[in-house]
C-alpha cells in the first residue's frame, strides 16, 4: 500500500498526506493559493510531478523540497502529467494545447509541437467553450508498450507509435468528441480505454474503431465518464467512474456518482459503489506487488480499494476541492 499521497487542489495547492494508523493524515502543503491540477508520480524513483498554475514540480524526498521543472513554459499552464511506468519517461500537457516530453525526469524537455502535425482539416472540427481559462488543451495521456495516446479537449483521440514524430487521428472509429481520460493495457498496446460525455468506449484494435461501454453508457447527462484505471498487473481489472454532468441543472444535488468495476478486460461491468455526492476526477493504482487503487473525489476525499477495486473505504476527507487529476501516490 502507497505510504504518502499528494492531492491537488483548485486554491489550496498539495496536500500531502502520510499512512497513520490506517488512515491518511495531513503532513505538509506545498503551492498554497495556487491551483494545482495535475500530479503523477513514478515511484520506482521516488519522485512525485506536480503541475500548477504557476509551472511543473518535481520532488524526490516526499514533498520536503521542490524543484521548478519547466522555466521553458511560456503563457501555458501545465493541466495533466503522465509517466510511462517502463522507460520512466515523463509527459506534460498544457493549455493552451502543446505536448512535452522528458527523458530525463523532468530535467529537460522536448516540445513535441503536437497541433502542427495534426492537419489543418482535423483541427477545424475542434470544438472548445466559451470561457478562455478553460478552452483547448490537453485532455490525457496514457502510453502502453511505446505507443502513445492523446486526447485533446474537445476533440477525440490521436495515436503516435513514433514517439510524438507524427500522430493518426482516432476521430472516425466511434469515440465522442468529448473525450475525458485514457486508459492503457500494460500489455497489449491495441486495448485502450476512454471515458467521455456519455460513459467510456473501448478499443481493441489500437483506437481505430471504439465500442461503447453498455454498461455504463447512457445519452443523458447522468453518467459523465470521470477517473478510469486499468490494473497494471492484472489488466483484466478495470476501474472506472460515473456521475452528472456539471452542466446539470441546479435541482439535481450532487454527481449521483457511480464506481463501476469489471474482471474480464473491460467486456462487462458492474457497480461496486453508487450515490455519492462527488464525481471521481482520478483512479490510481500504486506501484506494490499487490497494487492498492486509489480514488479522488473532486469534493476533497480519498477513497482507497485493497481488493482491486471491488470494495472502497475512504482513508481521507475535507482536503479541499479538485477539479482535474491531481492524485499522486508513492
Amino acid at each position: 500500500m502507497a505510504e504518502r499521497l499528494f492531492f491537488g487542489t483548485n486554491t489550496e495547492g498539495v496536500k500531502i498526506l502520510e499512512r497513520r494508523a490506517g488512515q491518511f493524515q495531513l503532513v505538509g502543503r506545498a503551492f498554497e493559493g495556487i491551483p494545482a491540477g495535475a500530479a503523477a508520480s513514478d515511484p520506482t524513483c521516488g519522485i512525485v510531478y506536480i503541475g500548477t498554475h504557476e509551472g511543473t514540480y518535481k520532488t524526490a524526498d516526499g514533498g520536503k523540497n521542490w524543484k521548478k521543472l519547466t522555466s521553458h513554459l511560456e503563457h501555458q499552464t501545465a493541466v495533466y502529467l503522465y509517466v510511462d511506468r517502463d522507460s520512466h519517461r515523463v509527459y506534460l500537457g498544457t493549455h493552451p494545447i502543446e505536448l512535452y516530453v522528458s527523458d530525463d525526469h523532468g530535467e529537460s524537455w522536448t516540445k513535441i509541437n503536437f497541433v502542427e502535425k495534426i492537419p489543418p482539416e482535423i483541427r477545424e472540427k475542434w470544438v472548445f467553450h466559451p470561457y478562455p481559462a478553460y478552452g483547448p488543451h490537453i485532455k490525457s495521456i496514457a502510453t502502453s508498450q511505446g505507443r502513445l495516446y492523446v486526447n485533446i479537449e474537445e476533440g477525440w483521440c490521436y495515436r503516435s507509435d513514433d514517439e510524438g514524430e507524427s500522430f493518426t487521428p482516432l476521430l472516425w472509429g466511434g469515440l465522442h468528441i468529448d473525450a475525458h481520460v485514457l486508459a492503457t493495457h500494460p500489455f497489449n498496446r491495441d486495448v485502450v480505454f476512454s471515458t467521455h460525455a456519455y460513459g467510456a468506449a473501448k478499443s481493441t484494435d489500437g483506437g481505430e474503431s471504439w465500442k461503447d461501454i453498455e454498461d455504463v453508457c447512457s445519452t443523458g447527462i447522468e453518467d459523465y465518464g470521470g477517473g478510469i484505471a486499468v490494473h497494471p498487473r492484472n489488466p483484466n481489472i478495470v476501474v472506472m467512474c460515473t456521475g452528472f454532468q456539471r452542466t446539470a441543472p441546479v435541482q439535481i444535488q450532487g454527481a449521483d456518482a457511480k464506481i463501476f468495476r469489471s474482471t474480464d478486460g473491460g467486456d462487462s461491468w458492474h457497480c461496486v459503489m453508487s450515490g455519492f455526492a462527488d464525481r471521481v476526477e482520478a483512479i490510481v493504482f500504486d506501484n506494490q506487488s499487490d497494487p492498492t487503487a486509489y480514488a479522488a473525489t473532486e469534493g476533497g476525499e480519498v477513497l482507497e480499494s485493497r481488493d482491486g477495486g471491488e470494495h472502497w473505504q475512504v482513508v481521507a476527507r475535507d482536503l479541499g476541492a479538485t477539479y482535474m487529476y491531481g492524485l499522486a501516490v508513492l
